[in-house]
């Protein structure tokens, strides 16, 4: 059981971390500073309220890794990474749902899916404007768009989120275990 305590804050940390790398890099960025490092990450990281959703994502990271260490004798560790996976496995496509479109001058209209950050994104064959809200739109051209492109990192902190949240559904279905009910007294 210890090794999985331990895989669980190997994930957490490794949570803490790639959140931590898109605040740098979008600080960096509003300042006109770009790390040769992070080069990569200033071109795909959507910036359309970023830094709220990292930072949310970061306050769940560090909650998850107290909450880990509250129940370490309570909690099964195995249980929690296998709740941890099922909805990373759910909440990523689920999280697909949640989009933006985006274009500036004549250029054409960038479609960001995914949540907390959008790990999917294609180019529609349409300049500046659409002929139809973005959702109808999406739908009716889901084939007709540019080829799709997975932005990997944006896809991994998105995974590393979806885990945390199935660490703490699983943690408080094991909390209401341990509160004593009203019954009971």
């Amino acid at each position: 059981m210890q090794k999985f305590f331990w895989l669980n804050i190997l994930i957490i940390f490794l949570s803490w971390l790639t959140i931590l790398v898109v605040l740098l890099a979008l600080i960096t960025q509003s300042h006109n500073i770009r790390l040769l490092v992070l080069q990569d990450l200033y071109n795909t990281i959507d910036t359309s309220g970023v830094i709220i959703r990292s930072i949310l994502m970061f306050l769940m990271a560090i909650s998850v890794g107290f909450a880990i260490l509250h129940f370490r004798n309570k909690a099964n560790s195995s249980q929690s990474i296998k709740w941890g996976m099922i909805t990373a496995v759910i909440g990523l496509p689920i999280g697909l749902l949640v989009f933006y479109a985006h274009s500036c001058c004549e250029s054409l209209v960038l479609f960001n899916l995914g949540f907390p950050l959008s790990w999917l994104r294609s180019l529609s064959k349409e300049s500046n404007r659409l002929p139809l809200p973005e959702f109808q739109f999406l739908i009716q051209n889901l084939g007709n768009m540019y080829q799709w492109y997975i932005d990997l990192y944006s896809l991994l902190v998105d995974f590393f989120f979806w885990y945390c949240a199935g660490i703490v559904i699983y943690l408080l279905k094991v909390q209401e275990s341990f509160i004593p009910s009203a019954k009971e007294e």
